[in-house]
């Protein structure tokens, strides 16, 4: 069953199951090149000359994100941040428009579908949408696992 999100509001959202999930439209975008995932110690404030307060601002990227823990800082860019371990070249999906923190079952209906194809995911949520990442060899077939499942890619 091909879940879907379309731009209704909750409330218009019929309920289904399992898991609770809501039936909504999903639209995947490809965002445009690769990506690559860094992982820095947690200590870390530059990075070979990189500033990583003003990261965001010095990368015009369509997609950046930097996670600090107490065990790591990750980055997720556009060119490998050297200094750290690297996995990629990498290959993103967005979640197109903007998801209310009430649907349930969005990450794992995507998930779901790779999972089945034995494709790894690296999962990123923003306040607004959500954001998934497959290995750069592998993005055929995630994209033909959506298909599959009912999602519409662009």
């Amino acid at each position: 069953m091909g879940m879907s999100w379309s731009s209704a509001s909750t409330s218009d959202l019929a309920p289904a199951a399992p898991y609770g999930c809501q039936t909504y439209v999903v639209h995947l975008q490809e965002l445009v090149g690769e990506l690559w995932i860094s992982r820095l110690p947690a200590d870390s404030s530059t990075v070979e000359g990189i500033d990583l307060v003003a990261l965001p601002a010095s990368h015009q990227a369509e997609f950046l994100s930097v996670t600090r823990t107490t065990d790591e800082v990750s980055i997720v860019a556009s060119e490998p941040i050297p200094g750290g371990r690297v996995e990629g070249p990498w290959r993103g999906f967005r979640v197109v428009g903007t998801l209310d923190f009430a649907l349930i079952g969005i990450l794992h209906s995507l998930a779901e579908p790779l999972a089945a194809a034995e494709i790894s995911v690296f999962a990123i949520s923003t306040f607004d949408t959500d954001y998934l990442l497959v290995r750069a060899d592998r993005v055929v077939d995630a994209r033909s696992a959506w298909e599959q499942a009912g999602f519409t890619l662009t």
